[in-house]
């Protein structure tokens, strides 16, 4: 198909493409996505250095425009038990760690940035100040944890993109975005809509870490805000729609922890 303006202007506003040449993967970033390479690279290079994630993460090779590691496959249907049982174990892991306050998890100024562009900032410091009894085991955490971002290389799982790493995260949450991404995808909806099910892996969670499943609802959405507003050099590059959304499920887990916590 030929390129138009208005195709190549789609090309431009998105942050990245990826290609695949031999044995190596490249993912090309755009003008927009400049800020994205270098905060994968940092995340990837960090990932790197922790005993929770080494063993799991592909160094990358940064080049001006571009970020290269060895070529992996998708992982197919019939891998996801080896997959679920991957994350399981990895939750089983992070069960050891030192619990701490769970507020270290998030980066509130990220919260309060938005504020700006409709975030009613209000919801975001209720569900702040009804999190803090929450303590989790600190790990550090991928931040976007589903099977798009894991591939096998050699029938092994490896983790990939790790822009949204967080060094003071838990793995917790990492293990609560991995099912409600499946459910969201699985009903083609919003993650803010999946996240206020009460679903059966919420449940199991919580008897795990010794809380209410309502609490991990508010301390997932809160890091999963502030990981997504951390994505973009200006937050006003956020859609209206999607602080709407963040409204919604502020609104519906504040309601929900005051009336069954």
């Amino acid at each position: 198909m030929p390129f138009t303006l208005n195709s190549i202007s789609r090309i431009l506003r998105c942050y990245s493409y990826i290609f695949h040449w031999r044995d190596t993967t490249y993912k090309l970033f755009t003008p927009l996505g400049g800020a994205i390479k270098s905060v994968e690279l940092i995340g990837n290079q960090r990932a790197q250095q922790t005993s929770f994630w080494s063993d799991k993460v592909i160094q990358v090779r940064s080049y001006p425009l571009s970020l290269a590691m060895i070529k992996g496959i998708p992982v197919p249907e019939y891998k996801l038990k080896q997959v679920e049982q991957f994350v399981a174990n990895k939750l089983e892991g992070a069960l050891k760690y030192q619990q701490q306050q769970a507020h270290i998890t998030y980066n509130y100024r990220e919260l309060q940035k938005l504020e700006r562009h409709g975030l009613d900032l209000r919801l975001a410091e209720e569900c702040h100040e009804l999190l803090r009894s929450l303590k989790l085991p600190i790990t550090s955490a991928h931040g976007d944890l589903h099977i798009e971002n894991m591939i096998l290389v050699d029938q092994e799982i490896r983790i990939i993109d790790w822009s949204m790493y967080n060094p003071n995260g838990s793995f917790v949450t990492d293990y609560i975005h991995f099912y409600n991404f499946a459910e969201a995808v699985r009903n083609n909806e919003s993650w803010t809509v999946s996240i206020q099910k009460d679903q059966d892996f919420l449940r199991f969670l919580a008897q795990r870490v010794d809380t209410e499943p309502v609490l991990l609802k508010a301390i997932y959405t809160l890091n999963r805000i502030a990981a997504e507003a951390s994505q973009f050099t200006n937050t006003s590059l956020l859609p209206v729609n999607q602080i709407d959304k963040y409204n919604s499920v502020l609104n519906h887990i504040v309601t929900s922890i005051k009336q069954n916590v």
